[in-house]
């Protein structure tokens, strides 16, 4: 479940809450007696009033989780493949078997990330647009390099500021999937103390 999934299910609970309590106190104005079996029906009612929404957010929460875990290995995954891609082009002369491997493993990922994520504007009839286009792109460019006679040095190192620049404009999109903070105590050289 994204972030915004998760933040309208838990504001659309919080409505409910509100609208029981609303109901409650506008009960208890219009039917003040203690006896009265209106307003006896509603206190009755409200262990269901507080568990089902509760029940729903754990739910929501628990999926939210089960999501993140599955967008950590999937970035786990993406870098790698893009890290072996940034390691070719450093090769004086990569075999077909590098090439393929290194390939394949972007292609993986590329369908990994069709599991994790829908297209944009994917309906029925419409295929819609690929989330993560940089990484496809990735992929074209080591395709591009090729191996044996085909490589060349000069054009490995272009192929490499490629990759670096398409994997940067991938990351921040990315991560902002995941629910980060900054580090309580971090350690940095160029952190003013």
């Amino acid at each position: 479940m994204t972030k915004r999934r998760l933040a309208f299910w838990v504001f659309m609970t919080l409505a409910i809450y509100a609208l029981c309590i609303a109901s409650g106190i506008v009960l208890k104005t219009q039917f003040p007696s203690v006896n009265d079996p209106v307003y006896g029906v509603f206190k009755d009612l409200i262990p269901f009033f507080i568990a089902i929404p509760a029940a729903w957010l754990g739910y929501c929460f628990s999926r939210r989780l089960v999501y993140l875990q599955q967008l950590r290995a999937l970035w786990t995954q993406i870098n790698s493949a893009v890290q072996a891609c940034i390691q070719y082009t450093h090769s004086d002369s990569p075999t077909r078997e590098t090439y393929g491997s290194v390939l394949t493993e972007m292609s993986a990922v590329i369908d990994e990330i069709r599991g994790a994520f829908k297209n944009i504007g994917e309906k029925p009839g419409n295929r819609g647009l690929f989330p993560f286009e940089e990484i496809k792109g990735i992929r074209q460019t080591v395709s591009d390099l090729g191996f044996g006679d085909k490589y060349d040095m000069k054009a490995a190192q272009n192929c490499r500021e490629r990759v670096v620049e398409q994997w940067k404009k991938v990351q921040e999109p990315f991560l902002s999937e995941f629910d980060r903070q900054e580090p309580t105590y971090p350690s940095s050289p160029f952190r003013k103390r």
